[in-house]
């Protein structure tokens, strides 16, 4: 008795925490996030000690270091870094657990890798990241890395531009604990019973109006008074 009232509370215990942790992931990135969008280039920051009056970021100086980090190393791919960790939170929640952590971890820096080198590639030009670019220190590094063991790129940018596109989406998929196959299952599986729905009550009102026809011609005519009169009539003079 006492041992399965302390598994039951350990139990509960558990699962709070995890709900309480995937809570605390969900909540952290979302202020993150909130501070990258908006996070201005003439606030201060770590890099420029700028002593301006007004700070623009919605947290204040702290949202405009933490912003001007993330954006500043990882560029744009600090928003997907941010979406997967709200996925990790959710699946806390949700699922009390997170399945092979240490590899989505793994998959979370190769995509940080190949999609940072994947913008540098791009070279866009952009005055909110003025330092870096949208591809952020991590990017120029990672193709200077990749230049010195493959130095064909420096002529077949293009088409490594290519691969490093899919492999970021492929490893920004895997990183994430949102299980994406059941998601269009359960898209495609609600659109064609929804439309198969719509098609079985289209048939089923044909039906049914057949069905109310035919009743309607199967049932006996009224009979009005005045065809009483005429048969009354006909059965006085034979």
């Amino acid at each position: 008795m006492n041992s399965t009232i302390i598994n039951t509370v350990t139990n509960f215990l558990k699962k709070r925490t995890l709900e309480f942790a995937g809570l605390l992931l969900i909540t952290v990135a979302t202020l993150f996030f909130i501070a990258l969008i908006t996070y201005a280039p003439d606030d201060p920051s770590l890099i420029s000690n700028k002593n301006n009056e007004i700070v623009k970021n919605f947290f204040g100086i702290y949202g405009s270091n933490i912003s001007d980090f993330l954006l500043q190393a990882f560029g744009l791919l600090a928003f997907l870094l941010l979406i997967t960790i709200i996925s990790w939170g959710f699946n806390l929640i949700i699922m009390k657990k997170i399945e092979k952590i240490i590899l989505k971890i793994f998959y979370s820096i190769l995509y940080l890798i190949s999609g940072c080198t994947y913008l540098f590639i791009l070279d866009l030009k952009t005055f909110w990241l003025n330092h870096h670019g949208y591809s952020g220190y991590l990017g120029r590094y990672a193709y200077d890395a990749f230049g010195r063991f493959i130095p064909s790129i420096y002529m077949e940018g293009v088409y490594f531009s290519f691969i490093l596109f899919f492999l970021t989406f492929l490893l920004f998929i895997l990183s994430t604990s949102i299980n994406f196959k059941s998601v269009l299952y359960t898209f495609f599986n609600l659109f064609f019973n929804k439309k198969k729905k719509t098609l079985g009550e289209a048939n089923q009102e044909l039906g049914d109006y057949g069905d109310r026809k035919k009743n309607d011609d199967e049932k006996p005519q009224q009979t009005f008074k005045f065809e009483k009169t005429e048969n009354t009539l006909e059965q006085k003079n034979p």
